[in-house]
């Protein structure tokens, strides 16, 4: 990870010498507008579950870092590197006499992200199309102190995004829809591996702005 990261670095300044292109920094919002109030049953005997886990929220989460554009004619192309800090909140209810186990538990997470789009340019408007990358880098969950709760994280997720732009000077906005692949609780399982059976796809909306240098 650490010689594709470094890569990206290396291509985002050699891009600064081609007069087409421009290179600054970024700054993103995002917000999950998936539906909540999916639910999942933990327990060592499926038939019998000791917790009824219901996933509440995805809090809106900040981003920042490095910005890469290219133009050519009518086309272009647009890359980021990102550092992302994400929270998930899930509410878990007891059917035993664990009262720990009751309230709202937080799972936060770290991620690096590397969105790659292309498409056409035209009179300062962008609208292109593309994969993004999400590295985690660190997680931390409430849930562990839940019995028969595992977690399998996955190093790399990844998702497709559309998005809308516009350049004004040193200026660029725009804003993404992205369909995440993994799920919210794909990472969670129960004892014997039981996956958590979460079939939410987060969709998340981000609205970003860079300055060119």
């Amino acid at each position: 990870m650490k010689q594709l990261i470094g890569s990206l670095i290396l291509f985002f300044v050699l891009g600064t010498s081609f007069a087409q292109s421009s290179f600054g920094v970024k700054l993103n919002y995002s917000s999950d507008i998936s539906s909540a109030g999916e639910l999942s049953y933990i327990g060592a005997n499926q038939d019998v579950p000791s917790y009824q886990l219901e996933f509440v929220n995805s809090k809106p989460s900040f981003s920042a870092g490095l910005y890469h554009q290219y133009r050519a004619g009518y086309l272009y192309s647009q890359s980021e590197l990102l550092v992302r800090k994400s929270t998930l909140e899930f509410q878990s209810t007891s059917f035993n006499d664990d009262i720990n186990a009751n309230g709202l538990f937080e799972e936060n997470s770290t991620f690096i992200d590397i969105p790659v789009m292309g498409g056409v340019y035209v009179k300062g408007f962008t609208l292109g199309v593309g994969p993004i990358f999400h590295f985690l880098v660190n997680h931390e969950s409430q849930l562990e102190d839940l019995s028969y709760y595992n977690k399998s994280n996955r190093t790399l997720s990844s998702g497709f995004q559309a998005m809308i732009g516009f350049d004004l000077k040193n200026l660029h906005f725009d804003i993404r829809y992205e369909n995440t692949f993994n799920t919210v609780g794909q990472h969670i399982t129960y004892a014997n591996n039981k996956a958590s059976g979460f079939k939410t796809n987060p969709n998340v909306l981000t609205l970003g702005v860079a300055y060119t240098l």
